[in-house]
């Protein structure tokens, strides 16, 4: 588990804010460090300047520039804020305020226990997931290697066994890229897309259901569908939102889904867009 965000509260519940978990310590901001030690920021910041100047503690080791999203105004707004390791929130907090420090620090521990376990039991089940994927394609190449002693196999057969282990072995790499969040878009199609309109896929669905013959498919229970096809093809200051043919019908797939199921995590999105573009990408 590399990062993580988990939320402290004091005994007394007056002070309570979100707290990175990044390489096994905690990381606080200096306005953090300012609300648990109640004092203000400007102070926060002579107390870390001190212990730099005097080598109590190294700067390339304490602080790191970490992704942090701010209101402001009725925006989000993404800034990259100094961060500080448990080290320094410490050594601030013997300075200031010994009691809370002590209580941030048992906090601290506790919870890195707790993270550290759990990472090890996540990386223990991982690998026994891909040992299990080993012993399987073990097993596909030794049934393999006993058909073609056992008959005589054609070309054409043995292109088919072939085929069938790269699909697989692509399937297993896709989905333990998804797993660690490691997925990427790649290799897309950057030629114009034809615009399909509203009408015209209509005409295709209607041309499916009645090649199906089912009463259920492509029957509309609003009017997402229509906005989801025109939503495909918006564009920003002239760029295209979803640049390539791949990315489109990812998003549009994506949201017809979402308009049939229950709203999936916003944040999930990227991560469900990138493994349908590998999927679709698969196929060409």
């Amino acid at each position: 588990m590399a990062n993580e965000v988990v939320l402290y509260k004091t005994e007394d519940g007056q002070i309570n804010f979100e707290v990175k978990i990044v390489d096994e310590t905690v990381w606080l901001s200096q306005k953090q460090m300012a609300e648990l030690f109640e004092i203000n920021i400007p102070a926060i910041s002579k107390h870390i300047k001190n212990i730099y100047s005097t080598n109590e503690l190294v700067q390339d080791l304490t602080i790191s520039k970490m992704e942090t999203v701010r209101k402001e105004g009725n925006r989000n707004i993404v800034r990259w804020v100094d961060y500080y390791n448990l080290d320094m929130i410490i050594a601030i907090g013997y300075r200031v305020n010994s009691k809370t420090a002590t209580e941030f620090r048992k906090w601290a521990t506790s919870t890195l226990k707790q993270h550290i376990i759990e990472g090890y039991t996540i990386n223990e089940k991982r690998l026994k997931q891909r040992l299990d994927k080993l012993e399987e394609m073990a097993r596909i190449i030794d049934m393999i290697s006993r058909t073609s002693e056992e008959i005589a196999m054609t070309d054409e057969q043995v292109r088919g066994l072939l085929k069938v282990i790269n699909e697989y072995r692509y399937s297993m790499s896709l989905f333990e890229k998804y797993d660690n969040h490691e997925l990427e878009i790649t290799e897309v199609t950057k030629v114009d897309a034809k615009v399909i309109t509203y009408e015209q896929a209509r005409v295709e669905i209607d041309r499916l259901k009645k090649h199906n013959n089912s009463e259920l498919f492509g029957n509309e229970k609003d009017d997402s569908f229509k906005s989801a096809i025109s939503t495909i093809y918006q564009t920003f200051g002239g760029e295209d939102l979803y640049p390539s043919i791949e990315e489109k019908a990812a998003n549009l797939l994506y949201m017809i889904v979402k308009n049939h199921v229950a709203e999936s995590k916003s944040e999930e999105k990227d991560t469900i867009i990138k493994l349908v573009v590998n999927l679709i990408n698969k196929n060409n």
